[in-house]
């Protein structure tokens, strides 16, 4: 079973590059869901990733702005506002007005 958790844990530190604040936010996630860390919840949040994993903070911001963005879910709208930390909070202020 440690085994099985600790290739997911290091698969996660690759996914994330070793950021530790989006492996945070990823654990945050998980908790919402059940109180333990189990492979089989960080293997299937690892894979929900992988189809997004290349989204950029234009993409995110015109995902979140865009027409359709009030019917995305709560972890969609937290990705995609964490996917860069620096730009995205930027980008939102600079085009919410429009």
């Amino acid at each position: 079973m440690w085994c099985r958790l600790q290739i997911a844990l290091e698969e996660l530190s690759e996914r994330v590059n070793g950021d530790m604040r989006k492996a945070l936010n990823q654990f945050q996630y998980i908790s919402l869901r059940s109180r333990t860390l189990k492979y089989t919840d960080v293997r299937a949040r690892l894979m929900a990733r992988a189809k997004d994993e290349d989204v950029s903070p234009i993409s995110a911001v015109d995902k979140l702005l865009g027409f359709d963005g009030a019917r995305l879910q709560m972890d969609e709208r937290i990705y995609a506002a964490m996917s860069d930390m620096d730009l995205v909070p930027l980008l939102i202020q600079e085009n919410y007005v429009n």
